[in-house]
Formats: C-alpha cells, structure tokens, sequence
C-alpha cells in the first residue's frame, strides 16, 4: 500500500482526491496539510511515500518552499505538485525544489494515477496540460520568460 500525505489548502479539492485514491484500494491517506508548514511537520513525521502538493497555500510559504523543506530531511519521499498553474515559472520551480511531478487540478483521475506510477518508478511526470515547449525551452536555457528567474516570494 502506498502511503499518501495530501498538501493542499482548499477542503472539498482535498476530499475529492481522497475519494478517488480510496476508491483504487491501493493508497492509504496518512495525513492532510492545510498549509506549507503542517505539510512539512506532517511529512517529517508520517513519512509518506507521496505528498501531493498544492503550491499556492497561504498564509506562511507556499508548496515550492514547502518541498525543499521536506527534501532536505526525507529525500525518499516522492513529491507530485498538484495546481491550477499550467505554466511557467511554477513547473520549473517545483522541479528545482525536487518534485518529480506536476499535474494540474483539471486532470483526469487517470493521469493522477499515471503521475503516481511514474514517480513511484523514478521518473518526473509532466502533466498533459501544461505548456511542455515553454518549460523545455527553459531546461534548455532558451531565452523564455524573466519570471522563471524570480523566486516564490519575489512571484
């Protein structure tokens, strides 16, 4: 059983992905944050294999900084960034934070499941609704956006 700790700050989006990863009877919700800071917490002390985290939970810092601080000190657990963003700097930032996935609040319970698989197997996912071409010509150091460059706060 794969244990999952759900970080994201809207309730009923919450009870909605717990439903669907109930439903499949292969992942076991151990714990649900709120906030960046009790997703930290959370983690340290759950340990889960996956965190779902939303990126934008106010108050305090948000799930970029949020998984970094949960890397640094549980480099086993799988982040996947779960948003409404479907384009850069977000996807490029979460991935430098260490986040082997990212899928927006619009997918399928498939591609959820799809994301959870290929971290499971050390891949990255990306998912299909977000803007692969502008996220590549960042990796590839092409001239994109100046935002990729400013930090969450700065955001």
């Amino acid at each position: 059983m794969t244990s999952v700790l759900l970080a994201e700050d809207q309730g009923l989006v919450r009870e909605g992905i717990r439903k669907i990863l109930e439903g499949a009877g292969e992942y076991d919700i151990v714990g649900e944050a709120s906030t960046g800071e009790e997703a930290v917490r959370l983690t340290l002390h759950l340990r889960p294999d996956i965190v779902f985290m939303d990126l934008h939970m106010p108050p305090g810092y948000g799930g970029i900084e949020a998984t970094r601080r949960i890397l640094r000190t549980c480099p086993e657990t799988r982040v996947i960034a779960l948003t409404i963003f479907t384009d850069n700097p977000y996807p490029i930032q979460i991935f430098d934070a260490g986040a082997m996935g990212y899928i927006t609040k619009a997918c399928t319970a498939q591609e959820l499941f799809e994301a959870i698989k290929s971290v499971q197997a050390g891949k990255r996912y990306l998912g299909s609704t977000i803007n692969s071409e502008d996220i590549i010509d960042t990796l590839l150091n092409k001239p994109g956006s100046p935002f990729v460059r400013l930090s969450e706060r700065e955001l």
